[in-house]
C-alpha cells in the first residue's frame, strides 16, 4: 500500500509521543511549530526519518513539511506530495475494516476464527477469536521470523496460500494471556474481510479511504506504475541501499 498527504494526522512513529506531549502543553501555533520541526529534523539528520510528515491537531493541520530524498540516484527530494509504501501501517486499515463489520452487525468480535473460516486449522480456529487476532493476543505465530521469510515475500500467492502454508502452526500460547505482535494475525483478518463481505480488501479500501478523504492512499500491485511514488531503501550494516523486492500481493 501507499500514501501521501491526507486529510489526517500523519505521525511517524519514532517520536509520535513527543509531538504528541507538544501539542497538548504549547500554548501557541508557532511554538508548536517550532519544537516539531526541531525534533524531526533531529531524527532526519541522525539517519532515523526521512519522508513527509503532516501533524493535525483538532481540525487543524499544525505543521507539514518533507524530509530527504524519495530517490537517492537521481537525488530527487521528498515532497508533500510524495507517496510512500507503508507495510505494515496497512494494518490500521484492515482493522478499521474489520471493526466496520462489527458495527454494522455483520461480524462478532468475540467469535471464533471457525466461525468465519471454517477450512482454516480447526484446533486454532476454534481457539481464537476475532478480538485477539486485532490486539495481537491471539498466540497465532508469526511468519517473518521464518528463515525463508524474504524468499516467501518474493513470490505472488492469494491470501488462502499464505495462511494455509505459513500461519496455520500451532498456537504460541494461550490467547488473551500474552501480547505478540503478529503479521500473520492481520492476514487472517484480511481473508477474514474478503469472506465476509465477498468484496476484495482492495475495494473495501477503496470505500473507505474515500470516505476519509485519503485521495492518494491505495494499493497498487508490485509492477505497477505508481506516480510520485518513492524509492524504498534500508539501511545493512551501516549503509543505505535498495529495498530487496517483496511481492506485495497480500497487503492486509
Amino acid at each position: 500500500m501507499f500514501r501521501s498527504r491526507s486529510a489526517t494526522t500523519i505521525l511517524k512513529a519514532a517520536g509520535a509521543g513527543f509531538l504528541t506531549a507538544i501539542l497538548c502543553s504549547c500554548t501557541g501555533a508557532s511554538s508548536s511549530k517550532n519544537k516539531i520541526a526541531q525534533i524531526l529534523l533531529q531524527y532526519h539528520r541522525n539517519g532515523k526519518f526521512s519522508g513527509s510528515a503532516l501533524v493535525g491537531y483538532g481540525d487543524a493541520v499544525v505543521y507539514e513539511r518533507a524530509f530527504g530524498l524519495a530517490d537517492e540516484t537521481w537525488k530527487i527530494a521528498n515532497t508533500r506530495a510524495t507517496r510512500f509504501q507503508i507495510g505494515s501501517l496497512t494494518k490500521q486499515f484492515t482493522a478499521a475494516l474489520v471493526l466496520e463489520l462489527a458495527q454494522k452487525g455483520r461480524l462478532n468480535l468475540d467469535a471464533t476464527l471457525s466461525v468465519y473460516l471454517p477450512e482454516y486449522r480447526r484446533d486454532v480456529g476454534d481457539a481464537v477469536t476475532i478480538r485477539q487476532l486485532l490486539g495481537h493476543s491471539a498466540g497465532v505465530p508469526d511468519l517473518v521470523h521464518r528463515s525463508d521469510i524474504m524468499q516467501i515475500v518474493k513470490e505472488p500467492a492469494t491470501p488462502q496460500e499464505v495462511i494455509s502454508k505459513y500461519c496455520s502452526n500451532a498456537i504460541e500460547f494461550t490467547p488473551s494471556t500474552q501480547f505478540k505482535y503478529s503479521n500473520c494475525g492481520y492476514l487472517i483478518l484480511g481473508a477474514l474481510y474478503e469472506r465476509v463481505t465477498g468484496e476484495t480488501y482492495a475495494d473495501g479500501l477503496r470505500r473507505l479511504t474515500a470516505r476519509a478523504g485519503l485521495t492518494d492512499t491505495g494499493i497498487s500491485g508490485p509492477r505497477a506504475i505508481v506516480p510520485r511514488l518513492a524509492t524504498a531503501y534500508v539501511v545493512e550494516n551501516g549503509q543505505q541501499i535498495k529495498a530487496p523486492y517483496i511481492d506485495w500481493s497480500v497487503a492486509f
